[in-house]
């Protein structure tokens, strides 16, 4: 069932920055974005700045992850996270929101095993959402660590 509430990215395709936010109306909240970007009044000054310097086709309005409105500040945090710790991606909201700490200690990446487990458990079929409320991740990562997305030289036989 599709539903519209969840997290969305606006990516800068050509940096790879991203911008995280949650609704429980993605398409909504991204006519928001986009208006106030156009007008120049956007909250976040590093998007705004990106915006006016480079075309606005260079900007991806994307669906992270589907979840229902009761979920949505817990995900927002653990995408976030992730996408900074797991990921190593730039983000935007660093520059406009305070970024949720991470709740491994000195905010440390998965540890190769942990990789390695996630992957092998999730190609053999359990859930990539139990396997994500295990390790505190979200379920978007388990995902691309499954096909592959990152920790790319980690394979379910080693070890």
């Amino acid at each position: 069932m599709f539903t519209k509430s969840g997290i969305y990215t606006i990516t800068h395709d050509w940096t790879g920055i991203v911008y995280v936010g949650r609704s429980p109306d993605m398409f909504g909240r991204w006519r928001q974005h986009y208006d106030m970007l156009v007008r120049g009044v956007h909250h976040c000054h590093a998007l705004q700045s990106a915006w006016n310097e480079y075309d606005e086709k260079e900007f991806i309005f994307g669906v992270y992850q589907h979840c229902a409105p009761d979920k949505l500040v817990d995900r927002e945090k653990l995408c976030i996270r992730d996408l900074q710790l797991v990921e190593n991606i730039k983000l935007f909201n660093s520059e406009c929101n305070p970024t949720p700490s991470a709740s491994r200690p000195g905010g440390a990446r998965l540890t190769d095993e942990q990789a390695r487990e996630i992957k092998r458990r999730h190609l053999a079929g359990e859930s990539g959402v139990k396997l994500a409320e295990e390790y505190d991740i979200c379920s978007s990562t388990v995902y691309a660590l499954a096909k592959g997305r990152f920790y790319k030289d980690i394979s379910v036989l080693e070890g």
